[in-house]
């Protein structure tokens, strides 16, 4: 079974530059990115900000929120503030996504459908089926490595996959097609996905927007636990 919030900080500190230790504990972190990623990434984690920034945003971030607390962060005063900073050096903020890590087993119904398993190579026939454009990215950088669907009748009504984000921390996409919404399908797939994921020593994650509260629900009923919030920036 996966080290759930080990591989968490662990993951979270190469991309970030940092210890797990300084994740953790209840300072602000402010790092310099390099030029080839992007202006701004910023995680509010454990009631704190983790700050990736170049050169010509990180003084300005130091300054603004040394003692902010990362809990509140998303307040939209915050975000008018960075995004006005931001835009004048030619860049915005881009994405706010929340994601939630396992934080308790669930019990799920047996043999409710039929599950069907796909491997890295078979996930790339749903390349261009449009059903699943959030089970599946299709993106070299974070590769598609393993799904699951639900079938009836020979038809699938849902599928999960599970895109190698990092090396042991993976996130979890969910579709179900519009026929089979309201009946616990996705819910299902994202249990099945998560527990075949632990079992196999990496960590799933969930990732979803603030105001999609139906994602959210299945996140909470698949035993997922929120757990931070993350942000970046693109160039205008």
């Amino acid at each position: 079974m996966a080290d759930v919030e080990g591989t968490l900080y662990r993951e979270l500190s190469k991309k970030y530059r940092c210890t797990p230790e300084e994740i953790v504990n209840s300072e602000n972190i402010f790092v310099l990115g390099e030029k080839q990623e992007p202006m701004l990434e910023l995680l509010c984690i454990n009631g704190k900000l983790v700050v990736k920034a170049g050169e010509e945003l990180l003084p300005w971030c130091k300054e603004k929120y040394k003692d902010v607390d990362g809990a509140w962060f998303t307040d939209f005063g915050y975000l008018r503030s960075l995004d006005n900073k931001l835009q004048g050096i030619g860049h915005y903020i881009a994405d706010i996504h929340h994601y939630y890590i396992p934080g308790k087993d669930v019990v799920i119904p047996k043999d409710s459908y039929e599950l069907k398993w796909f491997n890295k190579e078979e996930i790339l026939s749903f390349k261009d089926d449009e059903r699943f454009d959030e089970a599946f990215a299709f993106n070299e950088e974070t590769p598609d490595v393993l799904a699951v669907a639900a079938v009836e009748n020979g038809e699938i009504l849902g599928m999960a996959g599970a895109s190698m984000d990092y090396k042991n921390l993976w996130q979890i996409g969910i579709n179900v097609i519009p026929e089979a919404q309201g009946k616990g399908i996705g819910t299902y797939l994202v249990t099945h996905l998560k527990n075949e994921l632990l079992n196999r020593g990496v960590v799933p994650f969930y990732g979803t927007m603030g105001s999609h509260a139906r994602s959210q629900r299945i996140a909470v009923k698949a035993g997922f636990m929120p757990t931070w919030t993350a942000t970046y920036s693109e160039r205008k």
